[in-house]
């Protein structure tokens, strides 16, 4: 992905080359803030709605204040102007991210914040589906309890590094997070489905997963999904399994252990995805 020369910060655009990070800055120090990520098609952000509910939600959770006119309009604004100063017509990744202002320690002198919005070009005019199936296993080294302020995109993003390290260390693409109730509950990066006879299946939000937009999508273009504490072996009878999130949309497993995987469901599922954003980006 090659990043735009232009960013958003607070509100105006400048060339990225001007942004400096502090050495007080506060996400920098104790990881104090939070981020969404969202696909553009053209200038269009279909999921835009629902990364904004989220990210005031993540704000009111870190106790931040927030302005009245950071609202849903001023931020598509920002991110249209942004696209349209890159260059980027064909799609992009956006990126918003949000830290509390500097000074003070683990007590912040203030609770407003400065923002930064930038992005990256993509080539694909829509989603599309991995080729190559991913190959994913069960991290238990350290497991995410269930909290408000972990299921938000925050600037700490540890338990997923490591997560990721993990997996690559053992040459899969992708470790599956478990909760402290050792539930299966996402992936480093992605919500997580699976199929067992036509019906699909997600863990729900009080298991502890991130609260995806690209998950909280597909619940409304199939209603039916059903919503179920997930364990290894719900997924090793299952007959697919597939990751979502708002950049990839739909990646298909083809393998966890020595259980391997079709993706129909998966294929049905991503001309589903395109069909509905192609609604709104027309």
């Amino acid at each position: 992905m090659n990043k735009g020369k232009f960013i958003i910060y607070n509100g105006d655009i400048i060339s990225a080359e001007k942004i400096s990070i502090k050495l007080n800055n506060r996400s920098f120090l104790y990881g104090d803030g939070l981020f969404e990520t969202l696909r553009a098609f053209a200038i269009y952000t279909p999921l835009l709605k629902y990364n904004f509910e989220r990210l005031i939600y993540g704000l009111k959770i870190l106790e931040f204040k927030i302005p009245s006119d950071f609202t849903f309009n001023f931020i598509e604004e920002k991110i249209q102007r942004l696209i349209k100063a890159n260059k980027f017509f064909v799609s992009s990744k956006i990126k918003i991210i949000i830290y509390r202002k500097d000074n003070g320690l683990y007590l912040p002198q203030c609770n407003e914040f400065d923002f930064i919005i930038e992005n990256y070009k993509l080539e694909e005019k829509q989603f599309t589906l991995n080729t190559t199936g991913l190959f994913v296993d069960v991290y238990n080294t350290y497991k995410k309890p269930i909290l408000p302020y972990l299921q938000i995109k925050s600037n700490q993003a540890l338990l997923y590094i490591l997560g990721a390290i993990w997996a690559k260390n053992r040459k899969i693409d992708d470790a599956l997070i478990l909760n402290t109730n050792n539930h299966i509950i996402e992936a480093t990066s992605s919500n997580i489905f699976y199929v067992k006879d036509n019906i699909i299946y997600t863990p729900p939000l009080d298991d502890g997963c991130v609260a995806g937009t690209m998950r909280r999508f597909i619940e409304e273009i199939h209603p039916e999904i059903k919503f179920k504490t997930t364990t290894q072996d719900d997924l090793l009878n299952a007959d697919e399994i597939f990751l979502t999130n708002a950049i990839a949309g739909v990646k298909w497993v083809a393998g966890l252990k020595e259980k391997r995987y079709f993706n129909s469901t998966s294929r049905q599922l991503i001309e589903a995805i395109n069909k509905e954003i192609s609604k709104i980006t027309s």
